[in-house]
């Protein structure tokens, strides 16, 4: 939800510090900076030590990023604010889907991992219209404020419900590698990205995310507004309906994968539906109604990105969960970094609706650069590398 928020209150946000739109592009891209090549040790953290105190401390960092950009005053602190932000949110995904491969069955990870993607998206529904009601209510700063007591109160929920014996006896089963052998963090990145798998399969969840960071969570209210002449209200509750796809779409997509024991159809099919979807609301003018049902689905589409990070787990060995996992996430958020920048760079000097609508090329682009990359995914039949099919 705090991922999002600038992309909904972007007017009062201009306003607020003084900027124009490139230097808006800057507040998404801050963010990922910092995220996305935390990736790289994020996952052989996990791999080696105790989850509980780097869960703990990333929450921490998250609620502190929070309340201090509700009070500051230069645009500068508020960058680093969402750089901060981008640290501590490095180790929630990634976190969550560790903590889902070491408690559960192989078999169930598709499925879970699909209902643990719905339940992420309620922040990106109460993020958009409920949000962007908030801001116009009681204002951005206050909002902001709001959400940094909220991040308190989980982080302290973390601390109680993550106990550290539960955590370190799981997290122990990454460690062992071989009778008295333990691989350094450097060696289970060497062994993950050297697998051409790995990008091909990074490549594909990049496709799909490019269209989930630069649509739903920063331009698209203001695409709607700019190109359809929405009001930011009606344009932020339009926006919502992307995220209700994607919570809708996420468990089942989740549960037929592990049904069928296929990862690769899956995703072709979601990359497919991704371009057609993406080039119809770029292109094509559109009213309320077909603008809810192409951001539906949309974000039914992009649903299907979830199981990449399944695919990624199985490509390779089973004591490289987490670096696998990480990997696959850091791969696919290195379009967060240049994608704002260049939207930002590119709406700035358009004078027209059709230029408007030009700085946007790049996601139907990328769309069918997944698409053609999944052609080329090995299907590893839900199971991970080294290990029969069960």
């Amino acid at each position: 939800m705090l991922r999002i928020a600038p992309g909904i209150a972007a007017d009062q946000i201009k306003e607020g510090f003084g900027i124009d739109w490139g230097d808006f592009a800057l507040i998404g891209a801050a963010y990922y900076i910092s995220y996305t090549p935390l990736q790289l040790l994020v996952g052989p953290i996990m791999d080696r030590y105790s989850p509980r105190p780097v869960l703990v401390c990333a929450s921490w960092m998250v609620a502190g990023a929070s309340l201090v950009s509700s009070f500051c005053h230069s645009f500068w602190v508020f960058l680093l604010c969402r750089f901060v932000l981008g640290i501590g949110s490095a180790f929630a995904w990634v976190g969550l889907l560790y903590m889902v491969g070491v408690w559960f069955p192989k078999r169930m990870m598709g499925k879970l991992i699909g209902l643990s993607n719905a339940c992420g998206v309620l922040g990106g529904i109460l993020g958009s219209g409920p949000f962007a009601s908030l801001v116009e209510w009681i204002k951005w700063r206050e909002t902001f404020l709001l959400f940094g007591g909220i991040g308190v109160v989980l982080a302290l929920c973390i601390m109680w419900i993550l106990q550290e014996d539960q955590a370190q006896g799981h997290a122990s089963q990454g460690k062992e590698t071989g009778p008295g052998e333990k691989e350094s963090i450097g060696q289970h990145l060497k062994e993950v990205l050297r697998r051409p798998q790995t990008w091909i399969i990074g490549g594909v969840s990049l496709s799909m995310y490019l269209c989930i960071s630069v649509l739903p969570e920063l331009w698209a209210v203001s695409f709607l507004e700019k190109v359809h002449g929405f009001s930011v209200q009606k344009a932020a509750y339009i926006n919502t309906l992307f995220y209700l796809g994607l919570m809708v779409a996420s468990p089942c997509v989740g549960w037929l994968s592990d049904r069928i024991s296929a990862r690769q159809p899956i995703l072709y099919a979601g990359t497919l539906c991704t371009v057609l979807c993406v080039s119809a609301f770029v292109f094509l003018p559109c009213r309320s109604a077909m603008a809810s049902l192409l951001l539906f689905g949309l974000g039914m589409a992009c649903s299907t990105q979830a199981l990449t990070f399944s695919a990624a787990v199985e490509a390779n060995d089973a004591n490289k969960q987490g670096t696998a996992l990480a990997a696959n996430n850091f791969i696919t958020m290195l379009g967060g970094i240049f994608a704002p920048l260049l939207i930002g760079l590119l709406a700035q000097n358009a004078q027209t609706t059709f230029d408007y609508r030009v700085s946007f090329a790049i996601l139907p682009l990328f769309s069918i650069l997944g698409t053609l990359l999944a052609m080329y995914m090995k299907e590893t039949y839900g199971s991970t590398l080294g290990k029969t099919r069960t």
